[in-house]
This record gives C-alpha cells, sequence and structure tokens, in this order.
C-alpha cells in the first residue's frame, strides 16, 4: 500500500510545472531527514493546503455535505463525489462513513435495491459497481429492449354490451368520447343530400291579390253617403251664416250622379 502511495506522489510530482515545482522541492529540502516518504493522503492534503484557500475549501466541503445524484447518472455523481470528497476528508474518517454518504446520496430506487442486495461490509469501489448495474437494468426496464419507450396494452371498450342496442351504443358513445375529434367524412358530390333549409323543387309563382266579391259596391256605397252628409252639413251651416245676417239662403241644387 505504502508503495502504490509513493508511486502516485511521484506521478503527481513529475507533472508540477512552475511554481508549484519550486514549492515541492523547498518543501523537500525543508523536511527532516529520516522521516518515511510521503503518501498519497499526506500528500494530496499538503497540496491542497497551500494552493487552494480555506474559504473556498468550506464552500467544497458545504457543497459534498448537500451532494445528491438528482440528474446525474451514477458515473457523473461518483465523480462529483470524488472531486468533492478531498476537502471533506474529516468528514469521512473510514470507508465505511465514505461509502455510507455516497449510497445516501444516490436516487431512491438505485439506494433501496443496493441495501436489498448488499451488506454494510462493502468497499467503496463494489458500491459504485453495484450502482452503476442497478441503473443499467432500471433504464431498460424503462426504454424497453430496442432502446424504445414500451407500449402500454390495449384498454379494453367500456361499456360493451349485449344487447341489440342498448349495449352497443353505451359502448360507442364511450369510445367516440375519448377518441380526437376529426373532421366529417366528405361524401361525393353525386352522393351529398341537400340541406333542408335550401328550397327544393320548381320556383313558385308570385302571390295574387285577394279579391272579395261586393267590396268594390259596398265601398262606392259608402263613399256616396259621406258626400250627402257632407253637402247636408255644409248647406246647413250657410243657412245658419245668412239668417245671422239678415238675408235669404237658397240651397243649391243637387246634381243627381
Amino acid at each position: 500500500m505504502g508503495i502504490v502511495g509513493t508511486i502516485r506522489v511521484d506521478f503527481a510530482v513529475f507533472q508540477m510545472t512552475g511554481y508549484a515545482k519550486s514549492w515541492w522541492r523547498d518543501y523537500v529540502l525543508t523536511r527532516p531527514a529520516g522521516l518515511p516518504s510521503l503518501i498519497c493522503d499526506k500528500f494530496s492534503q499538503l497540496f491542497i493546503e497551500k494552493f487552494i484557500p480555506f474559504t473556498m475549501r468550506e464552500d467544497y466541503r458545504r457543497q459534498f455535505e448537500s451532494l445528491q445524484q438528482g440528474s446525474m447518472t451514477v458515473t457523473q455523481y461518483e465523480t462529483r463525489f470524488v472531486d468533492l470528497a478531498c476537502h471533506a476528508i474529516i468528514l469521512l474518517p473510514t470507508e465505511r462513513e465514505r461509502v455510507r454518504r455516497f449510497i445516501d446520496g444516490l436516487t431512491l430506487s438505485i439506494r433501496l435495491q443496493i441495501a436489498k442486495e448488499t451488506g454494510d461490509d462493502i468497499s467503496f469501489q463494489r458500491a459504485i459497481d453495484i450502482a452503476i448495474q442497478i441503473e443499467m437494468m432500471v433504464r431498460t426496464c424503462a426504454t424497453g429492449q430496442d432502446g424504445q419507450p414500451p407500449v402500454p396494452p390495449a384498454r379494453a371498450t367500456i361499456g360493451q354490451g349485449h344487447g341489440r342496442g342498448r349495449g352497443r351504443g353505451k359502448g360507442a358513445a364511450c369510445t367516440t368520447a375519448r377518441a380526437a375529434p376529426t373532421d366529417p367524412p366528405i361524401a361525393p358530390a353525386q352522393e351529398q343530400v341537400p340541406d333542408v333549409a335550401d328550397p327544393v323543387g320548381p320556383a313558385q309563382a308570385p302571390a295574387m291579390p285577394i279579391v272579395i266579391p261586393g267590396l268594390q259596391e259596398a265601398l262606392t256605397q259608402i263613399l256616396t253617403f259621406c258626400t250627402d252628409l257632407a253637402q247636408v252639413v255644409l248647406a246647413q251651416a250657410a243657412l245658419t251664416t245668412s239668417q245671422a245676417r239678415g238675408g235669404t239662403y237658397t240651397p243649391a241644387a243637387r246634381t243627381p250622379e
């Protein structure tokens, strides 16, 4: 374990440039002699304390404490978890606590499946592998074998009766209510039925005036009577006016019609 950690430190130091390389050279020169070589965890802690400010580390720690998978895949969530975990080493004192925090951040469906298939003592990498396998199975069940969403089974028509009209009519009404509205089919010109409001048949002749027998003669008699009455009234008025003036009045002769 120490050999592997030392090799990882040497590989990281080999890639340093500029100020980081100068810092590491000064650290090695001022380090007391006789101490064992640094392992990866100690080297990471020194590097973070030197090049990452305390306020930034606190912000990363808060992000780690509230980290959840959400819409990320398990691989994306694992990458984010590892990146933030190095800033919260005090929160992960043991491997078991590291695994527990990783599982607690997974989605509910994956977390429940992991609880069924694993025990308490599993490694961090084993927990990642199981979570990826469960995610693939859930995605396969949701999309189908060919990558397409599964087709739901056809629903039975509601209200299908066994009678000669009532049952079928009820079922047809329910089916029609669920169906999307479509334009009615248009019949050919020779099969179209004329509208009821349109006139059917030949054009009607214009209305003739109504004639009542004897009406003309009655109107003529009434007109003659009114004329005679008017002449009598005028003659009486003229007589009265003449007497008032002291003269004589000669009625005009009536001309027979």
